[in-house]
């Protein structure tokens, strides 16, 4: 969730990780009330604002995501958001790989080379 630069990030990301990959939108009030439950075979990237919103904090938005041993990436320019961020996603099932800066998927080449990282990481698993 958060601005058009995160959601541009987001699709280029998206594209260089997978063909099949989707771009949610938490932003949405029809998607924070959606229940979704991911599995072990799927992969979450979720992008944090810079300046997380004040009126509904990420642990409200994303109460409805279940993770069932699934592996999360986050991205997000603030260690404190990273780590408060990381913290709820294992509560709710989640196996959190790694964190990024929000830049490094700021343009096609930057997303190219964190998607492979990602996939480095997804590998040892």
């Amino acid at each position: 969730f958060g601005d058009e630069g995160c959601r541009t990030a987001a699709e280029y990301l998206t594209n260089a990780l997978s063909r099949y990959g989707e771009v949610l939108d938490y932003g949405r009030k029809r998607l924070q009330k959606q229940s979704r439950a991911l599995n072990r075979q799927d992969l979450l990237v979720l992008f944090l604002p810079d300046e997380p919103e004040k009126e509904m904090p990420y642990p409200e938005r994303f109460r409805n995501l279940h993770g069932n041993g699934a592996a999360a990436v986050l991205l997000c320019s603030g260690l404190k958001e990273r780590e408060e961020c990381s913290a709820y996603l294992r509560g709710r099932g989640f196996r959190v790989m790694a964190g990024f800066d929000t830049d490094s998927a700021g343009d096609e080449e930057r997303a190219a080379e964190t998607a492979l990282l990602i996939r480095e990481k997804v590998l040892q698993l």
